[in-house]
């Protein structure tokens, strides 16, 4: 495949009409019950059926059999592609070979794999022959995973098989299969045992037969497999293109690193460039902020038709934009539409883009969202106008209907449709749906406005997020947390909201970019004077989410945070608060020159941290990584922390013993004598002590010479000292 991807000429000009014949009319019907529930639908009738996912692969296999498919990128920096007839072909092969190894129609293939080319042949292969595919997060697999709920998955899902690139990547899991599929040679040998077996004849697929699982989050609890039909998810992609009709009007681009195991990624984006015999570029950034500039790269080369993102992902590319026309040029050139999700997006960001798309394009490019869930296909709604606001999340899709139930002051979205899920594998229906049929999502939204129905729904939170302090006044705290999130303008990637029982309210905020959260909250506060609004204290987590603490969708996973931080939270709402000192005022700092400035709260130092903080240094050495050996050859026990990872707690820790008011910027500017006394054994718990040395003046702001040390509960000896130095910049500072 060659290095540059080809497209079809812009088929868009600059008038009204590239957007206004973008999309179907919203085109609803709202009824009320007795109850005061209402009830929305849409008055389309679905126009098309398709019997399987892999129906679609045959037909461009025979239209456009050169035609690329997936691409990856290679470790040269080119990109090889696999085409229809070759994804075609391997199917056949892959899925006779399944077979003829001791797979039958209705066994679960468990994928523990990146989105990639062998990916996607496997899951092919599966799905021609019958076998469920279940792709499953790498995380829940990988050395220091979520064993729990790894354990949880495959007792649900007993899988027959499992595949993995590599059998270090899911250890566990290989072992809970009578079968591993290994990569390449994996692959290779379901070819030899193919050989002189016909291909599945996917004529006899039941289109009403579960054909994949996919897991949901388990943000509230174990994961829960999702079984979905190929006609349910045939019907859902084929409800989308009846609302947005603008993608059967060129062969999709897509440059997307949302994993597979995801609804949205492994349903809605897979299916979208397959139904239309486009191209799906793996975006090998996967999201991560260290790989952004890699990010940029491809969609400045690779131009998407359509590009999907949540709303600090959106943020992340502004800057970048707005700084060079080039890049603008070539990401809006060739866009049909933005897509926002997760999240509400802030209006200034829902503004810069429009004003940047504008400027390319003459007229901005439609931002669109939608809203459903792992259990709804995952579409149940969709914004399918060009001048829709942040926030609305549209109109129910052909066959879905929307119920709006009150709960409080808020409505409780459930849906009922042929895209829903009849119940959890394993489970009965009656344990997901309710006596009218209706899957009860938790989620809640009203009605942009009641007397124009067409306009759809706005979207209001998790009702199950939502609390009662201690004097009985109930927090919407999924309100507070989009409401914040939208202030933030993409500088947060998370917050959680925290108060139930107590006398005030406060946040837990995961950073995306540098911000001033003193002045954020105090924006905030100046603007609500309710305690059910007020954010009375806050803390950065430190260190950033491991990934247990994370859902497979890359959102916080609140339970997992407060098994995890007990102390960071108990420090949130205990009567001692961080000192406050002023940068701008000398004399201040001079006063607190050889006081000590605070003491942290206790924070744990388990295995998950430790795993986590080698893999992304490369510090694997066995007394850090292997509990059997090191247990076995060393006189602490177990695995102990690296020295480095005991150091780099400072920073965060810092933020609990005080805080500088006004301060615009800190550099780090280095550490001074540093020492590791101790060692710290997985499990241990330890804490920060922090004493102002020394104060200056350097480069314009203000010099802090910060004594710092680690303690180990119940230890005699510190973990590690030293002198952090510090330059701090303050509100007037240019």
């Amino acid at each position: 495949m060659p290095d540059q991807i080809k497209h079809g000429p812009n088929k868009h000009d600059n008038s009204e009409d590239w957007r206004s014949a973008m999309f179907a009319t919203p085109d609803v019907d709202l009824r009320a019950s007795p109850d005061g529930s209402l009830y929305l639908t849409s008055r389309r009738i679905l126009s098309a059926r398709v019997r399987t996912v892999v129906d679609w692969l045959e037909q461009w296999a025979h239209d456009t059999p050169a035609a690329v498919f997936i691409s990856e990128a290679m470790s040269s920096g080119q990109r090889q592609g696999l085409s229809y007839a070759k994804a075609w072909h391997d199917s056949g092969r892959l899925g006779a070979g399944l077979l003829a190894i001791g797979l039958k129609p209705g066994d679960r293939l468990a994928v523990f794999a990146p989105n990639g080319i062998r990916h996607m042949r496997i899951a092919l292969g599966a799905l021609r022959a019958g076998i469920i595919y279940v792709p499953i997060a790498a995380q829940y697999a990988a050395l220091g995973g979520d064993k729990e709920k790894l354990a949880s998955v495959l007792e649900k899902l007993k899988p027959a098989a499992v595949y993995c690139d590599s059998f270090a990547d899911a250890p566990l899991a290989a072992r809970a299969a009578r079968l591993v599929i290994e990569g390449d040679a994996g692959l290779a040998q379901l070819f030899e045992a193919a050989d002189g077996v016909d291909d599945p004849d996917i004529a006899w697929l039941d289109p009403s037969a579960p054909a994949k699982l996919l897991l949901t989050s388990g943000s509230t609890g174990q994961p829960k497999p999702v079984p979905y039909s190929h006609a349910m998810m045939t019907d859902n992609l084929l409800a989308t293109l009846d609302v947005w009709p603008f993608v059967l009007r060129r062969k999709p681009v897509l440059v997307d690193w949302l994993p597979w195991n995801h609804a949205f990624g492994g349903n809605n984006n897979v299916h979208i460039v397959l139904s239309q015999g486009g191209t799906l570029h793996i975006d090998e950034s996967r999201g991560k902020p260290e790989r952004f500039d890699l990010h940029v790269q491809n969609l400045r080369r690779l131009q998407p038709t359509f590009h999907g993102a949540v709303p600090s992902g959106w943020a992340a590319l502004l800057p970048v934009m707005e700084a060079d026309d080039e890049f603008r040029q070539a990401f809006f050139g060739n866009l049909d539409a933005m897509f926002s999700a997760g999240a509400a997006m802030a209006p200034d960001i829902f503004t810069r883009l429009c004003r940047n798309s504008a400027a390319v394009r003459g007229l901005p490019v439609p931002i669109l969202t939608g809203w459903g869930a792992t259990e709804t296909g995952p579409g149940a709604t969709l914004v399918h106008a060009p001048n829709a606001e942040p926030g609305w999340i549209g109109t129910p899709l052909p066959g879905a209907e929307i119920r709006l139930s009150p709960s409080g002051d808020k409505f409780e979205l459930s849906v009922r449709g042929p895209s829903v899920m009849r119940g959890y594998w394993g489970a009965s229906a009656s344990a997901a749906v309710d006596e009218e049929g209706f899957y009860r999502t938790g989620d809640a939204g009203r009605l942009v406005d009641p007397e124009r129905p067409e306009l759809g729904l706005r979207f209001e939170g998790r009702l199950a997020e939502d609390f009662k302090l201690e004097n009985g006044s109930w927090v919407n705290a999924s309100g507070l947390r989009h409401e914040l999130l939208r202030r933030a303008d993409g500088a947060l990637h998370d917050v959680v909201i925290l108060g139930a029982d107590q006398a005030y309210i406060a946040a837990l905020c995961w950073v995306a970019r540098p911000i001033r959260l003193d002045d954020l909250f105090a924006q905030h506060n100046a603007e609500h004077a309710s305690p059910t609004k007020r954010i009375e204290r806050f803390a950065i987590l430190s260190p950033p989410p491991s990934t247990s603490e994370l859902t497979p969708k890359g959102e916080l996973d609140r339970n997992a945070l407060r098994k995890n931080r007990p102390f960071e939270i108990e420090a949130l709402f205990n009567a001692k608060g961080a000192s406050m000192i002023e940068v701008d005022q000398g004399k201040d700092l001079a006063e607190h020159v050889g006081a000590e400035l605070g003491v942290s709260d206790w924070v744990l130092v388990d295995r998950e941290l430790i795993a986590s903080f080698g893999r992304t240094t490369g510090d694997t050495h066995w007394v850090h990584m292997d509990e059997e050996r090191a247990r076995r050859e060393t006189p602490f026990g177990g695995v102990i922390a690296h020295g480095f990872l005991v150091l780099s707690l400072v920073t965060g820790l810092s933020t609990q013993c005080f805080r500088v008011k006004r301060a615009e910027r800190w550099l780090n500017y280095g550490l001074d004598r540093v020492r590791f006394p101790a060692t710290v054994a997985a499990d241990a718990r330890v804490r920060l002590r922090l004493t102002l040395v020394d104060i200056g003046q350097q480069a314009g702001g203000t010099r802090l010479q910060l004594g710092c040390v680690i303690e180990i509960e119940g230890g005699t000896r510190p973990a590690a000292v030293c002198d952090w130095l510090c330059i701090v910049f303050d509100g007037d500072e240019k």
